[in-house]
């Protein structure tokens, strides 16, 4: 670390490997995160008395602040750990005034601690989404800006820790399986996002603008993207990671989309979703999707004018009861899945594609076991299995 005026420098260490680094606005403290989630703050300056006393009270472990010094750095210097990630500190920030100090990483969790108080005094954002990989903070300190690994970045209040805004791009693509497909309909194209394999992005192309997700397989967020391994457990099984072994933070096989096609009139989806299991063969499971905003143009017996009233207002106020029971259903994907088939074959399926020809509902599937097989739909709007 070295002294902006004096030039004067002084070496600090953590107990791994550095991954994230952040200066205090007092230019004499200094917060190192590792590779085995641990921050270690450094003080560089001598203790002025006022704040020895104000943190004496706090306990032992809580640290005090050091006096500006311009003269260079005096005292020796001293450390604290603070330890909360199980996993490599992705990214640190102090707030402008010092008080607090922000870290996160690949927990998909924003912690809060406070700068001068014990290391237990600390404040945790869980489910944000996706890991974390850079954190920011504004020249008033009201609002965070989070970096995420799925290529969006979260604008989150400082005083109720709140996402207030999102800021997304075309997310990376899972490695795994061949996943991609275009819709005509809506000019939009289709892919799974890499930090959740069992999630498909919509990319509207026109726009050149996420437009929406599907969760295919539901997961824990991050589960899939590769992380900085811990220094005292890295070796050769934890590195490969990926889609069809072990997650990057030790956790359970991940799951992924494996094959994803359209009808020809964009009003359907299918998918081919794949489950690794420890001890048996990859289990598959066939879905079909219908898209919510076709069902709304269909007569439903359910909703009728007559039970919101009559003329134009009930007729209004009916399609508005159809269009949010289906909304409800299908979610802010604009997908409803309707027919889930596990297992469609002995072996793995190989690949996927639908009919072209407008109006025909016929899905084409093709396995390691040789054989093939083809799913109709035979009445809108219901998928049904070959019998």
């Amino acid at each position: 670390v070295c002294h902006g005026l004096s030039g004067e420098t002084q070496a600090v260490k953590a107990g791994a490997d550095v991954t994230a680094i952040a200066l205090g606005p007092d230019e004499l403290s200094v917060a190192l995160g590792d590779a085995d989630g641990v921050i270690t703050v450094w003080l560089l300056g001598a203790v002025s008395t006022t704040d020895n006393a104000g943190s004496a009270a706090e306990g032992a472990a809580a640290l005090s602040v050091p006096a500006r010094n311009d003269g260079g750095f005096t005292g020796a210097a001293r450390s604290v750990a603070r330890h909360w990630h199980a996993s490599a500190v992705g990214a640190l920030a102090y707030t402008p005034d010092g008080a607090q100090l922000l870290s996160a990483g690949a927990e998909c969790a924003l912690v809060v601690w406070r700068a001068r108080g014990a290391p237990s005094e600390r404040r945790i954002v869980p489910r944000l989404g996706a890991a974390v990989v850079g954190l920011a903070v504004s020249p008033d300190g009201g609002s965070y800006a989070l970096a995420c690994a799925d290529n969006a970045v979260r604008i989150m209040s400082a005083v109720s820790l709140e996402v207030v805004a999102l800021c997304r791009g075309l997310q990376p693509a899972a490695a795994a399986g061949h996943a991609l497909a275009y819709s005509s309909l809506r000019s939009e194209l289709v892919l799974p996002v890499r930090n959740a394999p069992g999630t498909l992005q919509f990319w509207a192309l026109n726009s050149a603008r996420h437009s929406r997700e599907l969760v295919v397989v539901p997961g824990n967020a991050g589960a899939g993207a590769p992380t900085l391994q811990s220094s005292k457990h890295t070796n050769s099984k934890t590195r490969r990671g990926g889609p069809q072994g072990a997650n990057a933070q030790g956790g359970g096989a991940v799951c992924f989309v494996k094959f994803v096609a359209f009808t020809a009139d964009c009003d359907a989806l299918v998918t081919v979703e794949s489950r690794p299991e420890a001890e048996l063969a990859a289990v598959e499971s066939l879905k079909f999707w219908t898209a919510s905003d076709i069902l709304v143009g269909a007569a439903q017996p359910a909703v009728s004018a007559a039970q919101h009233g009559s003329g134009k207002k009930g007729t209004k106020k009916a399609r508005e009861a159809l269009v949010g029971q289906q909304v409800g259903a299908a979610g802010l994907s604009g997908w409803k899945l309707h027919t889930r088939v596990d297992t469609p074959h002995e072996r793995g399926v190989t690949a996927v594609a639908c009919s072209p020809a407008p109006g025909v509902r016929l899905a084409a599937t093709t396995s390691r076991d040789g054989t093939f097989k083809l799913w109709e739909k035979p009445c809108v709007p219901t998928f049904s299995s070959p019998g």
